[in-house]
């Protein structure tokens, strides 16, 4: 293992795979200090061994070539000693990716029913802090929170979201009010009701049940009748047109007056079906009684018992329906006007509600508390719904640049207890670039300007793998790794696309150092603190390594988990980068073996057939002329190192 200590710059950096990355000299020494250690011992330096308390035990090693370095003290920390005065340390808790987990399923229970607090440290109390973290800094004004203040839930529903909900509500819970189904059963329920209301008023009243009284009585009802019949064409006439307008908006929810007209005629509809079935209880007494034999007859139905028969149905025509609670304050103030009017209306002195309809108005209260209860757990199941859903996609967007689809799928598909994923790739074509300045950059250059560079280019590599079906294995600094294979880490396998892909990366690489870093530089900061961007001091440019053969992928980690690839290809790939030449690409034979191979077949005709004119130029290998490989840093690696002799393929002239 080996330390450094010292100044680094971090940031987020790509478009796929994003990661937080570390990057200055002070990562390229920690890596060194690895690379010139020994098996079995930690090695740091001068500058790690001045931060170190003075109980730490540590052995010099002396000099150690490093590279870009030259000669640099090392040391050995003394671990057997270090061990038996270890120290442990309580560090806060770091919400894990099965922390995570439990607090969406809490969610998805929460969106499932009402949602109630809990108790700190539950999943449900971390969905609570999922659902402020997705609509945290989402202020309303004044006025509004006023108002919101006596609707249900309104206060703490973010404005953005009010669109969304009353789509959802149109669509599910106003479509299931109003559905078919319903309203046919509605309108038979109407019916059934009617004659069964009718015989109990006629027939357990003793004056008239003989058949001629009996047809007297049945036209001291006629207005209930007539009402009775309004309510039911008006039931069967909703249940014909209102689903079907409904549905066709439905479909069609971007038209917003179209929702509307919607909304307002059935709301409208049931308004009116609702009060002229109140009427017809209402009206009943006043049109009840009559003449029989010349005595003077009533129907022996007291007044507490048409309420008593009235409020039930009341109760099954309103309750059944979900309404949302402004609706049903409107609800409320018709009612009023109604039973009003009928109070002061000259001729109707009574009716069948004690107290004037007291009664009456009291459970359109009850249904206005009903209404206001549904909507505010309506509104918090929908909130925790959107909470699941923007979480899911954040968690699914991670998940996709951590690993291939298909390894993802089959993951998924894997029974729980299953051991890790690993997969052996026989063709596997890689390619890894580093880029040239890089560490001066990051030494001189701010911290904002160093991660919007690597961002710059990566964002721009990111865009060149979509673009040949090329899969990003990993960064790591400024290096950048990708490829291809058979599945599952692409679709596809094409070698030759792969050489494109690191041709395509230095010819943006250089066009962004010759035009986009100038700009930059110049915004960031005054001309005496920046060179000009055609100082070859400061320009970016890029080397390029590209290998075929074996590798060994697999997930790797536990809470952060990582699809890698390992094997001998990996460490070839290196040196094959780190020995090319600048803005150059080099390849190994077997590379150059699987990219003539793949052109000698017909199987990959139609790829061809697919990319650009440019894309399907081929492109020529030249041997290396040099008896040995050397680095930038002048160390010396032979051929055999890497499988044979190598070729340079440089970017055609457009």
């Amino acid at each position: 293992m080996g330390i450094h200590s010292g100044p680094v710059v971090a940031g987020v950096v790509g478009s796929k795979l994003p990661r937080y990355r570390l990057f200055g000299n002070t990562v390229n020494m920690a890596a060194r200090m690895m690379q010139k250690g020994l098996p079995g011992e930690l090695q740091f330096g001068e500058a790690t061994k001045a931060l170190l308390p003075p109980q730490v035990k540590v052995t010099p090693r002396g000099q150690v070539e490093m590279k870009g370095q030259g000669k640099v003290n090392t040391y050995l920390l003394d671990h057997k000693e270090c061990y038996r005065h270890v120290t442990v340390v309580q560090m806060s808790t770091v919400k894990t990716g099965k922390a995570l987990f439990r607090a969406l399923i809490a969610g998805k229970k929460a969106a499932e029913g009402g949602f109630q607090g809990a108790a700190p440290g539950s999943p449900r109390s971390e969905f609570q802090e999922i659902l402020r973290e997705v609509f945290r800094d989402r202020s309303v004004s004044r006025w509004w929170s006023c108002f919101c203040a006596f609707c249900p839930g309104w206060n703490s529903f973010p404005k953005e979201l009010e669109v969304a909900y009353k789509n959802w509500y149109f669509q599910t819970v106003f479509t299931d009010n109003f559905s078919a189904i319903r309203l046919q059963r509605q309108t038979l329920f109407m019916f059934i009701l009617t004659v069964v209301e009718t015989g109990y008023m006629l027939f357990m009243s003793e004056g008239f049940a003989t058949v001629p009284n009996f047809f007297e009585g049945l036209g001291k009802l006629e207005n209930y009748f007539g009402l009775r019949l309004a309510v039911i064409v008006l039931s069967l006439g909703m249940s014909l047109i209102c689903p079907p307008v409904i549905m066709a908006c439905r479909h069609d929810c971007s038209s917003s007056w179209k929702v509307w007209f919607a909304w307002l005629a059935s709301q409208a509809a049931h308004l009116t079906f609702v009060t002229v079935l109140m009427l017809s209880y209402m009206l009943l007494p006043s049109y009840a009684a009559g003449q029989a034999n010349g005595k003077s007859q009533e129907l022996t139905v007291p007044d507490y018992v048409v309420a008593l028969m009235a409020l039930p149905v009341y109760a099954a025509v309103m309750m059944s329906y979900q309404q949302d609670f402004l609706t049903s304050v409107v609800y409320i103030a018709t009612f009023g006007v109604m039973v009003l009017l009928l109070r002061f209306t000259p001729g109707i002195d009574q009716n069948g509600y004690p107290t004037g309809g007291v009664t009456f108005l009291g459970y359109s209260m009850i249904f206005a508390v009903k209404a206001y209860m549904g909507e505010r757990s309506l509104r918090e199941q929908f909130k925790a719904r959107h909470a699941i859903d923007e979480a899911k996609s954040r968690i699914e967007d991670i998940l996709d640049t951590l690993m291939p689809q298909p390894v993802m799928d089959e993951l998924q598909r894997l029974p729980a207890g299953s051991s890790a994923l690993s997969h052996h790739y026989h063709r596997a074509t890689l390619v890894q670039s580093d880029l040239i300045g890089f560490t001066r950059m990051a030494s001189l250059k701010p911290p904002e300007a160093v991660v919007k560079a690597v961002s710059d280019l990566f964002g721009l590599f990111d865009g060149l793998a979509d673009e040949y079906g090329i899969y990003k294995v990993e960064t790591v600094g400024d290096a950048y790794i990708a490829g291809q294979a058979e599945p599952p880490l692409t679709l596809d396998n094409y070698p030759p696309n792969v050489i494109r892909f690191g041709l395509k990366m230095i010819g943006a690489t250089k066009k962004w150092s010759s035009e986009a870093w100038r700009k930059w530089s110049w915004r960031v900061a005054p001309w005496p603190l920046w060179p000009l961007a055609s100082d070859s001091d400061e320009t970016i440019g890029v080397r390029v390594g590209v290998h075929s053969g074996e590798c060994i992928g697999g997930i790797v980690g536990i809470d952060k988990q990582r699809y890698h690839l390992f094997g001998q290809l990996i460490h070839q790939l290196e040196l094959l980068e780190s020995t090319a030449p600048e803005n150059g690409l080099q390849v190994s034979s077997s590379c150059k073996a699987a990219v003539e191979a793949a052109w000698a077949s017909d199987t990959h005709t139609h790829r061809e057939e697919n990319l650009s004119v440019s894309s399907c130029l081929r492109f020529d290998f030249v041997e290396r002329p040099e008896k040995h490989l050397v680095t930038s840093k002048g160390e010396v690696h032979q051929y055999a190192e890497v499988g044979g002799r190598t070729f340079l393929v440089w970017l055609p002239p457009s």
